[in-house]
């Protein structure tokens, strides 16, 4: 056996993989073993926390006081308060979905870690250019782009409905 012609194939594979996907499987993996350990509580808290705090981010520049303030400032405080905002939608939410499940089967947290993983990756590329620290390829830009932002969520939301049940 050659070991050499081998250690090429598992080289060429790994050449032909985007960076974007690995770090995409590597949430997913992240948050699947979260909701092996401790349920699926935290990670469907963050899959719905997520989008409303993106829409409530977005509409903040209209808010009575403090809109103006946001709007006129830096990036890294348009980052800060999307982050806060996520924070607390993350704690409410938590607090609504936890039924007390500890754990969960292989295949349902698996189920969970990836519904999640694709809310988190289209919150992300909804996110301004000058608040994200990392700019996707195009190629992973457009499996999750805007024609398909809608059919992602959807399965996503269901896929974490049926994992649940």
């Amino acid at each position: 056996m050659d070991f050499s012609s081998i250690s090429q194939f598992i080289a060429s594979a790994y050449a032909s993989i985007s960076i974007d996907w690995i770090i995409f499987g590597g949430v997913a993996l992240f948050l699947s073993f979260d909701a092996l350990r401790a349920g699926p509580a935290r990670v469907t808290a963050l899959a719905i926390a997520l989008p409303i705090a993106l829409l409530l981010s977005e509409s903040i520049h209209s808010a009575a006081y403090i809109g103006a303030y946001v709007e006129a400032s830096s990036a890294g405080i348009q980052t800060g308060v999307f982050i806060a905002l996520t924070a607390g939608l993350f704690i409410a939410l938590y607090r609504i979905v936890d039924f007390g499940a500890d754990s969960m089967r292989p295949v349902q947290a698996l189920i969970v870690g990836l519904a999640c993983a694709v809310v988190v990756t289209i919150v992300f590329l909804q996110l301004p250019d000058t608040t994200v620290p990392w700019s996707f390829g195009d190629a992973f830009e457009a499996v999750f782009s805007d024609t398909y932002r809608l059919y992602w969520l959807l399965s996503a939301y269901f896929a974490l409905a049926v994992a649940r049940a």
